[in-house]
């Protein structure tokens, strides 16, 4: 396909400052319409990047016969409408993560994309990692230092620390869903190096601000969405991953990976961007130098491209893939729900 007529449902900032100019650089990619939330922000957007059609119903761009492809940029309340109307109408799709606001959801999307007949359905991956993914997936397959033993996966920030921050769409649980925080990204990242899912896991959420000013709905709200949430997991191999997700920090928080392996410990500092390596030999730590060759960046919309003209296979982030980390928020939820009782994986 030479020409790629792509329109966008949902103009968000993701939308704006990633997916539209990154499209705008690939050749024979046009921006042919957007439908926004209201006609004056969907004027805004096609009057920024030169977009031809605006449509006032997202389900007209959907099924309009010039368009090729859907990049859905919506809340996630409206991913799995969206997209499997999207494929219904024969249009490849790239949907904003998080997949979706339910495990059940996420499995109606799965289906329709595998009734759909040679389609694209690519769900927009987490980027913290990027440029080390083929280094730690190395250090996995070739058990380069031995078995991962234990990791953690921690991320902190200051979104809920104040009771007087209005309740944002995060936190509201019928646009959302089931998502809290960062958790469906930071499992998305630490599951494309190990090729399994944990057996079991056991997790506990608290709200300390249980109502807050609702700026959707203009009016106070129940807080369905833990301020802070732990998880303790357990895989098939022995590996034990915890994870600590909280908007309750003052400061600048914490945003790390720590992997202990057999004969290292690593850490991850994506706040500092630093990779660091600890063994008996340097006990107080040095930088672990990625190889340039190794090192990936931002490439989402080019691999969706690819994938449209040449059939590749979509690995960032894939249905498949996009499921699981689905599985882990359900999981995380029931667990949360019935006071930290162990959930097994399905």
């Amino acid at each position: 396909m030479d020409t790629i007529n792509i329109g966008y449902v949902g103009a968000g900032g993701n939308t704006r400052s990633r997916h539209i100019p990154e499209f705008s650089k690939i050749k024979g990619v046009k921006h042919f319409g957007v439908s926004n939330r209201s006609f004056e922000s969907s004027q805004s957007v096609a009057n920024d990047f030169g977009i031809d059609e605006i449509f006032l119903d997202w389900r007209d761009l959907v099924n309009h016969p010039n368009i090729h492809a859907v990049c859905i940029g919506t809340w996630p309340d409206m991913h799995a409408e969206i997209s499997i109307a999207a494929l219904a109408a024969g249009k490849h799709v790239l949907c904003e993560a998080r997949m979706a606001r339910s495990l059940i959801e996420a499995e109606s999307m799965s289906a329709a994309y595998k009734e759909s007949k040679g389609l694209v359905f690519q769900i927009v991956p987490a980027p913290f990692s990027f440029q080390f993914d083929k280094t730690i997936k190395r250090f996995f397959k070739e058990n380069t230092y031995g078995l991962l033993r234990y990791a953690n996966v921690v991320n902190t920030n200051s979104s809920y620390s104040s009771a007087e921050t209005p309740m944002s769409w995060r936190q509201d649980i019928l646009k959302s869903g089931k998502n809290i925080l960062t958790m469906g990204i930071f499992y998305e990242t630490f599951s494309r190096w190990i090729d399994e899912n944990p057996e079991w896991l056991i997790a506990h959420g608290d709200t300390y601000t249980q109502v807050r000013y609702s700026l959707l709905s203009r009016q106070l709200e129940n807080v369905r969405i833990p301020d802070i949430v732990s998880i303790l997991s357990g895989y098939k191999s022995g590996t034990r991953v915890d994870y600590h997700f909280g908007g309750l920090t003052h400061g600048s928080g914490k945003a790390e990976i720590t992997l202990t392996f057999e004969e290292a410990t690593f850490i991850l500092n994506f706040n500092q961007d630093s990779f660091m390596i600890y063994t008996h030999e340097f006990p107080e730590g040095r930088e672990y130098l990625v190889k340039k060759e190794d090192q990936a960046g931002w490439s989402v919309e080019e691999d969706f491209v690819n994938s449209i003209r040449m059939g590749t296979a979509v690995h960032l982030t894939s249905v498949e893939k996009g499921l699981e980390y689905m599985k882990f928020t359900d999981l995380v939820h029931q667990s949360c729900r019935h006071s930290g009782m162990r959930v097994n994986w399905f």
